[in-house]
């Protein structure tokens, strides 16, 4: 097992691994005993967040399951999935989450929901809550990926930089390179965190290897790490 690289400290890196919650199980380990899995994860102190991928995409939620882990493993991990109210954040904070992924919530019928983003920096702390850009092509995805829009990421990350005042922090999905097994688009993340030199980023898409964790760590940007490493490309296996 290889749950965390050798040779290389990562005591003060921030950086994540995404499970993918659906009917019970892991999405990537099917045949595995999630309780297990992910109880060897918060053994080894691997950084892991628990994402109801069934609620973000409008089926049944596996809130209940998350809600137990949270509690038997207070302040180990993070929640994402179709989190909406901030009363629900309140009360995942409460049950052990130690903090809470938004992605589709901050979306309405016009774009980015300004009121809402705002409402959300003002009542919690900014190391709570990361704000998730989902994109396929530079456009915004949001419901778990299956509703993509004619949203520009680029626009969307200046409106969120700005309605926080820069006091947030944001991660940004590329779905083309997560789903499509595709190189990160290295050009285009320098070009981000020349833009924004102070944000609080993290990265999701297809970082396949300790090398490609290694290399965005080097560009200050926080890496998101999901099947790639569960299935055995980074850990567990």
């Amino acid at each position: 097992m290889r749950l965390l690289p050798k040779g290389f400290a990562l005591d003060n890196k921030k950086w994540r691994v995404n499970i993918d919650i659906s009917d019970g199980k892991i999405i990537g380990r099917e045949e595995s005993d999630i309780i297990k899995d992910i109880n060897m994860l918060a053994d080894n102190s691997v950084p892991s967040c628990l994402i109801d991928i069934d609620r973000s995409q409008g089926r049944q939620s596996q809130k209940k399951l998350i809600i137990d882990f949270l509690q038997q493993r207070p302040n180990k991990f993070w929640v994402g999935g179709g989190v909406k109210s901030f009363s629900e954040m309140e009360n995942l904070l409460n049950k052990g989450a130690k903090g809470i992924i938004v992605g589709s919530a901050i979306f309405n019928k016009d774009g980015v929901n300004t009121s809402y983003i705002k409402e959300l920096s003002r009542s919690f702390e900014s190391e709570l809550f990361i704000i998730s850009i989902d994109f396929y092509n530079e456009k915004i995805c949001t419901k778990g990926f299956t509703n993509k829009t004619n949203i520009s990421k680029e626009i969307v990350l200046e409106q969120i930089y700005d309605l926080c005042k820069g006091n947030c922090q944001i991660q940004t999905v590329d779905i083309a390179s997560s789903t499509k097994r595709l190189q990160p688009n290295w050009c285009a993340i320098e070009s981000i965190r020349e833009k924004y030199p102070k944000l609080e980023w993290w990265y999701a898409g297809n970082l396949m290897s300790w090398q490609d964790m290694i290399k965005i760590m080097n560009l200050s940007v926080c890496p998101t790490v999901g099947r790639a490493y569960l299935q055995g490309k980074l850990g567990l296996e």
